[in-house]
């Protein structure tokens, strides 16, 4: 979604100094700016597929109904428009019901006033970082020579913001993972959780891989529980 690397000396000790360091996002935080840079250029003029699995639980937790659509993304200039290549749910096509229903959410986005959150620029971009503070929670217990770094917006509660805790690769700058929420939920909606996977490794940095994505909501005595899993794939 270039950079300056340090000395691979001071790379091998890194994750040492960084937890000795009285201010390590003083050192962090530009490095996580300049890795998130270089990933939103890689994906300007690239075409990202995204197979989606949507699926409706019910009280144990169990399948109602599956939605499973493959989405085609391109950027130019900053922007993303998006295709819905194919949808299926339940096994019937759905591909031209689908296609509608995101129209219609783009344009009632583009109409709105409200702002809302988003994911095609994380809290540690260049462009989001001003609007954020960052603390250090320390080494992950499973992976000690990685960090947590919790986040949320400067100003409380934005209504377009995210919050939430970050693993990072503190010797290479790189975020392995994000687990998140908006700071204000969709309508209807009474909790949203996103996890966000960079699982895979390029040449140039690492990618988003997986979001992962969990929901619960609903009206009065109707209440809906979802997930959905989206992987990604990258053509040059």
């Amino acid at each position: 979604m270039r950079f300056s690397y340090w000395s691979m000396a001071l790379s091998f000790f890194l994750p040492l100094s960084v937890l000795a360091n009285e201010d390590p996002l003083a050192e962090l935080l530009p490095r996580l700016a300049a890795a998130e840079q270089a990933r939103e250029q890689r994906r300007q003029g690239r075409t990202t597929l995204a197979t989606t699995v949507w699926e409706e639980l019910d009280d144990e937790g169990k399948t109602k109904s599956r939605l499973e659509s493959l989405e085609r993304s391109e950027w130019r200039e900053g922007k993303r428009t998006a295709t819905v290549v194919r949808a299926t749910q339940d096994g019937q096509d759905v591909t031209g019901k689908v296609r509608e229903q995101r129209a219609k959410e783009e344009k009632d986005r583009a109409e709105s006033k409200e702002k809302q959150f988003q994911l095609d620029y994380l809290p540690f971009s260049p462009r989001e970082q001003g609007r954020y503070r960052f603390e250090v929670k320390g080494p992950d217990a499973r992976r000690p020579h990685l960090l947590r770094i919790a986040f949320a917006p400067r100003d409380g509660k934005s209504p377009d913001g995210l919050v939430g805790e970050a693993l990072v690769d503190g010797s290479r700058g790189e975020l392995l993972r994000i687990s998140t929420r908006p700071t204000q939920l969709p309508k209807l909606a009474e909790k949203v959780d996103i996890t966000l996977e960079f699982d895979a490794p390029g040449t140039q940095g690492r990618e988003l891989s997986r979001i992962l994505a969990t929901g619960e909501g609903g009206v009065l005595f109707i209440k809906r529980r979802v997930r959905s899993t989206t992987t990604f794939s990258y053509a040059p």
